[in-house]
Protein backbone atom coordinates (compact mmCIF):
# COMPACT_ATOMS: atom_id res chain seq x y z
CA UNK A 1 0.00 0.00 0.00
CA UNK A 2 1.41 3.20 -1.07
CA UNK A 3 2.42 6.27 1.74
CA UNK A 4 1.23 9.58 1.37
CA UNK A 5 4.90 10.24 0.29
CA UNK A 6 4.48 7.53 -2.66
CA UNK A 7 2.26 7.71 -5.45
CA UNK A 8 0.26 4.40 -6.53
CA UNK A 9 1.57 2.25 -9.45
CA UNK A 10 -1.18 1.21 -11.58
CA UNK A 11 -0.10 -0.58 -14.62
CA UNK A 12 -1.69 0.62 -17.62
CA UNK A 13 -3.14 -2.61 -19.21
CA UNK A 14 -4.87 -0.98 -22.28
CA UNK A 15 -1.29 0.55 -23.21
CA UNK A 16 -0.34 -3.29 -22.82
CA UNK A 17 -2.80 -4.41 -24.91
CA UNK A 18 -2.25 -2.23 -27.81
CA UNK A 19 1.18 -2.82 -27.39
CA UNK A 20 1.32 -6.28 -27.74
CA UNK A 21 -0.61 -7.60 -30.81
CA UNK A 22 1.28 -10.52 -31.84
CA UNK A 23 0.52 -12.24 -28.66
CA UNK A 24 -2.99 -13.67 -28.41
CA UNK A 25 -5.00 -12.66 -25.49
CA UNK A 26 -7.37 -14.97 -23.15
CA UNK A 27 -9.69 -13.32 -21.18
CA UNK A 28 -12.80 -14.55 -18.97
CA UNK A 29 -15.73 -12.18 -18.37
CA UNK A 30 -17.84 -13.61 -15.22
CA UNK A 31 -20.99 -13.14 -15.79
CA UNK A 32 -23.06 -13.56 -18.60
CA UNK A 33 -25.69 -11.47 -18.20
CA UNK A 34 -26.49 -7.75 -20.15
CA UNK A 35 -23.50 -6.50 -18.82
CA UNK A 36 -21.05 -9.40 -18.85
CA UNK A 37 -22.24 -10.24 -22.91
CA UNK A 38 -22.12 -6.47 -24.04
CA UNK A 39 -18.53 -6.10 -22.16
CA UNK A 40 -17.23 -9.33 -24.10
CA UNK A 41 -18.96 -7.69 -27.31
CA UNK A 42 -17.36 -4.52 -26.96
CA UNK A 43 -13.88 -6.23 -25.87
CA UNK A 44 -14.53 -8.56 -29.22
CA UNK A 45 -14.83 -5.57 -31.53
CA UNK A 46 -12.18 -3.41 -29.91
CA UNK A 47 -9.52 -6.15 -30.58
CA UNK A 48 -10.90 -6.89 -34.09
CA UNK A 49 -10.62 -3.50 -35.43
CA UNK A 50 -7.01 -3.10 -33.76
CA UNK A 51 -6.30 -6.74 -35.36
CA UNK A 52 -5.87 -8.05 -31.68
CA UNK A 53 -6.47 -11.76 -31.56
CA UNK A 54 -8.70 -12.11 -28.06
CA UNK A 55 -10.35 -15.31 -27.13
CA UNK A 56 -13.63 -14.18 -24.89
CA UNK A 57 -15.01 -16.62 -22.25
CA UNK A 58 -18.52 -16.32 -20.88
CA UNK A 59 -18.94 -17.42 -17.17
CA UNK A 60 -22.61 -18.01 -15.96
CA UNK A 61 -24.03 -20.85 -14.80
CA UNK A 62 -27.35 -19.99 -16.75
CA UNK A 63 -28.16 -21.76 -19.84
CA UNK A 64 -28.30 -18.60 -21.66
CA UNK A 65 -25.97 -15.67 -22.65
CA UNK A 66 -26.93 -12.11 -22.85
CA UNK A 67 -29.99 -11.39 -21.00
CA UNK A 68 -29.51 -12.19 -17.27
CA UNK A 69 -31.87 -11.91 -14.22
CA UNK A 70 -32.63 -8.33 -15.44
CA UNK A 71 -34.07 -9.24 -18.87
CA UNK A 72 -35.25 -12.65 -18.18
CA UNK A 73 -38.53 -11.52 -16.88
CA UNK A 74 -41.33 -12.87 -18.94
CA UNK A 75 -43.71 -10.45 -17.14
CA UNK A 76 -44.78 -8.00 -19.73
CA UNK A 77 -45.52 -5.23 -17.09
CA UNK A 78 -41.42 -5.08 -16.14
CA UNK A 79 -40.62 -2.14 -17.47
CA UNK A 80 -37.29 -0.78 -18.65
CA UNK A 81 -36.11 2.33 -16.39
CA UNK A 82 -35.58 4.43 -19.36
CA UNK A 83 -36.87 5.14 -22.72
CA UNK A 84 -36.33 3.19 -25.50
CA UNK A 85 -34.62 5.59 -27.48
CA UNK A 86 -32.09 6.12 -24.35
CA UNK A 87 -30.96 2.82 -24.38
CA UNK A 88 -28.81 1.00 -26.63
CA UNK A 89 -26.27 -2.21 -27.13
CA UNK A 90 -23.57 -0.30 -29.03
CA UNK A 91 -22.61 3.01 -27.51
CA UNK A 92 -21.48 4.32 -31.14
CA UNK A 93 -25.28 3.84 -32.34
CA UNK A 94 -27.41 5.36 -29.60
CA UNK A 95 -30.64 4.23 -31.86
CA UNK A 96 -30.07 0.56 -32.69
CA UNK A 97 -32.40 -0.43 -29.64
CA UNK A 98 -35.62 1.41 -31.97
CA UNK A 99 -34.33 0.02 -35.17
CA UNK A 100 -34.24 -3.29 -34.07
CA UNK A 101 -37.59 -3.35 -32.83
CA UNK A 102 -38.94 -1.99 -35.77
CA UNK A 103 -37.02 -4.75 -37.69
CA UNK A 104 -39.35 -6.96 -35.98
CA UNK A 105 -42.60 -5.04 -36.81
CA UNK A 106 -42.81 -4.00 -32.83
CA UNK A 107 -42.91 0.41 -33.78
CA UNK A 108 -42.07 1.99 -30.52
CA UNK A 109 -42.36 5.35 -29.61
CA UNK A 110 -38.86 6.88 -28.87
CA UNK A 111 -40.32 7.78 -25.32
CA UNK A 112 -41.65 4.11 -24.31
CA UNK A 113 -40.53 2.08 -21.41
CA UNK A 114 -40.84 -1.21 -23.20
CA UNK A 115 -40.48 -4.48 -20.94
CA UNK A 116 -37.54 -5.52 -20.35
CA UNK A 117 -37.62 -8.96 -21.61
CA UNK A 118 -38.16 -7.30 -25.02
CA UNK A 119 -34.65 -5.81 -24.73
CA UNK A 120 -33.37 -8.96 -23.17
Amino acid sequence: MPTDHEPEHRPDPARHFARDSARRYRVAVVGAGAAGTLTAARLLDRAGRRGIPVDVLLIDPGAEAGRGVAYSTPDPRHLLNIPAQAISADPDDPEDFLRWLEARGKRADPYSFQPRARYG
